[in-house]
């Protein structure tokens, strides 16, 4: 569990990472998320998530059935780019109901995809900042999480 201090509108508050987990967890489609926040030193929180698999096979709908008629390859391709909007937009809901929730305007998110299967669902690696890291850093932190966790295993 990870604590971070930020300022709000009106005063400093502190920002529990288990709280954040407990946020994610209740979004449509979220299967699992594990907070994995103590894993690096820096203000970030970071938790892996897994989108399940019947939500993403509900969002994708009749483009399931595009996927019986393409290659391996192509099958892959069009699930991991459905992937990116459906991550996108878990990433910006989680991002506006931190701000309202904290009364905060300085919430960065971003994530790496690391599965995309209609069997096992989407898994990402979501990486938050609240003012202090902007984007692209949260980005290459996920991404570096993901290949190490790769490596791993």
């Amino acid at each position: 569990m990870k604590k971070i201090t930020i300022g709000s509108q009106n005063n400093n508050i502190e920002i529990d990472s288990e709280d954040i987990k407990n946020i994610i967890e209740s979004f449509d489609g979220v299967g699992e998320v594990k907070n994995v926040s103590d894993s690096i030193s820096e203000d970030i929180m970071v938790f892996n998530i897994i989108l399940n698999s019947d939500y993403v096979e509900d969002l994708l709908g009749s483009q399931i059935e595009d996927l019986d008629y393409s290659s391996e390859d192509e099958n892959q391709a069009i699930l991991y780019e459905q992937a990116e909007y459906i991550s996108d937009a878990l990433v910006d809901n989680i991002r506006e109901f931190l701000e309202s929730r904290y009364k905060i305007d300085n919430c960065h998110g971003a994530y790496d995809i690391y599965r995309a299967s209609l069997e096992q669902g989407i898994g990402l690696t979501l990486t938050l900042s609240f003012g202090q890291v902007k984007h692209g850093r949260l980005y290459k932190l996920a991404s570096n999480i993901n290949d190490r966790h790769e490596k791993l295993n």
